[in-house]
This record gives structure tokens, C-alpha cells and sequence, in this order.
């Protein structure tokens, strides 16, 4: 734990995401070492097994109270938000089968800046199984239609761990605002929303539905800093999952962090690195102010 408020402390980010991290260890522990330090935190766990088991993992935003205050915090369990477009399905078990029952979270943010204009941070971690591409693209089409619907455009910051490679359908998504009809993620997916929608018709505006909000830009990409991969565990995983994601027609990105040598990486985690994946952090300035109601 120690080592992590070191991260932190030296790091010392305005604002912080983090990602499967215990109810029980943001209440009994990180929650009030943020709080000594000058940061607020707002946790949202998984909402599976809500018995009173407080070892369940979800997302935990901070954010520096001298420079940010709340305005408003919105919710969404991938899972349950499936009820919506239930109708859509051939029947129950199909819409099952398209959310799966896993119960990732995201929240979204509203903050007003002290010294600017408001910034909605939005905080996430995706179905963690890449076999599942037609459950991780539902979930951040979901994200961002909820961000769409909340957000009166301002500026934003999406982070997260999105299980998702670059190339990935997530990944197309975000980039694009859509999967491109002539990618092998497309037929990929419509093979297996097929099976799960109630018509074609239901399938292709699926498909092609798009994301709605213009301009988002990954921090850490191919004009600014790359990166070999966001996670690291031996023998087991090597790759980038993990990204921040930005509005780039109201921010750009004034400095970025890499890491000096991955090469003296064996493995993650190990003495430097707290944890098995290293941590995005980017700096940014808000260069087109929206007027607020």
C-alpha cells in the first residue's frame, strides 16, 4: 500500500482513475489517505453479490478539492443497462448472452473547475475477456451514449482499462465514432449479433449506429507517445489495454509520461511498479471554453 501512495504523491495528478480496486480498501484505506492528501473520491463498485460483501472491485475517481468541485455523478451497470433495448432480442437467454452477466461499471463525472469550465471525467474497466468483442463494443457504446445524453458539450476526459487492443472493435469504435462496414471487425460482429437479435434489420442499425460525439482522441498514440504495452504479466499478457481518451476539439495534450526503459521490465508488478499495469498519466489544457446554463 505504501508503495502506491508514493506513486500517487509523486505523480500528484490533479485528477486520479483507477480500476478494480475493492470497496473495502477504498473505505478502510486509499479513500482516507486521498482525503489527508487534498482529494475527494467517489468509489462505484460491481453491483453483482450486493450482500454485504465489500471485497467486490469497481472504479475509484479523485479529484483535487482545491482545484474542482462537484456538480454531478451518474452511474451505469453495463449489465442492467440492457433492459433498454431488451425488445431488440430474439428473446431473454439472447440478451444474456449480448451483456453477459458481469457487472462492469463506469461513472461519469461532472466537474466545475475552479479557474475554467466544466470537465466531465469518466472512469470505466470493460469485460475483461478479448473472446468477447461483441460484449466490450455493447459497453462502450452504452458509455458513450451516456455520455452523449449527459453531456451539453463540454469538455471531456475518458480513462479506463478497456481490455481491448488497438485495432480491437473498442478500439475502432472510440477512434471512429463507428466500426467501418468494411472491417473484419464488422463481419466479425454481425455474425454473432445474428445470432442474438431478433431481426437484420435489428443487427445492421446496431452495426452502424454511431457513437454521436465528434473528435475523441487517444492521449497515448502514433503523433505523441507510444507505448509497448499498458499491462505486463509474464507469460501470460504483454499488450495496451489501458487508455485516456479526450475531447480534441476542446483539449490537447501538454505532456505525456512513459516509462524511461521498458526493457528492465520482467514483469509487472515488481519494486517500482505497484501494479501490473503502469500508469497513463497526460497533462492537459482546455483550449475551446464552452458557456454553461
Amino acid at each position: 500500500m505504501k508503495s502506491f501512495e508514493t506513486q500517487f504523491t509523486n505523480i500528484n495528478a490533479d485528477l486520479v482513475c483507477l480500476q478494480e480496486l475493492e470497496e473495502r480498501d477504498f473505505n478502510t484505506w486509499l479513500n482516507p489517505y486521498m482525503n489527508s492528501i487534498g482529494y475527494h473520491g467517489i468509489m462505484c463498485r460491481k453491483t453483482r453479490d450486493l450482500l454485504g460483501d465489500d471485497s467486490q472491485d469497481g472504479c475509484a475517481t479523485f479529484y483535487k478539492s482545491e482545484r474542482f468541485s462537484l456538480l454531478s455523478e451518474h452511474r451505469i451497470d453495463y449489465t442492467n443497462s440492457v433492459k433498454s433495448i431488451l425488445k431488440s432480442f430474439k428473446d431473454e437467454k439472447s440478451a444474456g448472452a449480448f451483456a453477459l452477466p458481469v457487472h462492469n461499471v463506469a461513472t461519469l463525472v461532472q466537474l466545475e473547475m475552479k479557474d475554467s469550465s466544466n470537465l466531465w471525467i469518466v472512469n470505466t474497466h470493460l469485460h475483461w475477456n478479448r473472446k468477447n468483442p461483441h460484449t466490450q463494443l455493447y459497453q462502450v457504446k452504452t458509455l458513450l451514449a451516456e455520455l452523449s445524453r449527459l453531456n451539453p458539450g463540454e469538455p471531456f476526459i475518458i480513462c479506463g482499462d478497456f481490455n481491448s487492443l488497438p485495432g480491437s472493435a473498442v478500439h475502432e469504435y472510440l477512434s471512429n465514432g463507428f466500426i467501418d462496414a468494411n472491417s473484419n471487425n464488422y463481419g466479425t460482429l454481425y455474425e454473432t449479433y445474428s445470432s442474438l437479435f431478433a431481426t437484420d434489420d435489428l443487427v445492421k442499425a446496431y452495426m452502424d449506429q454511431k457513437s454521436g460525439i465528434q473528435s475523441i482522441k487517444s492521449a497515448y498514440r502514433d503523433e505523441t507517445v507510444t507505448m509497448p504495452y499498458s499491462n505486463f504479466v509474464v507469460d501470460k499478457f504483454q499488450g495496451v489495454i489501458d487508455y485516456i481518451w479526450y475531447s480534441g476539439d476542446q483539449l490537447q495534450t501538454l505532456a505525456l509520461a512513459k516509462e524511461e526503459n521498458y526493457d528492465h521490465i520482467v514483469t509487472l508488478p515488481d519494486e517500482q511498479h505497484p501494479s501490473d499495469h503502469l500508469p497513463l498519466v497526460a497533462q492537459f489544457e482546455v483550449i475551446k471554453k464552452v458557456d454553461t446554463v
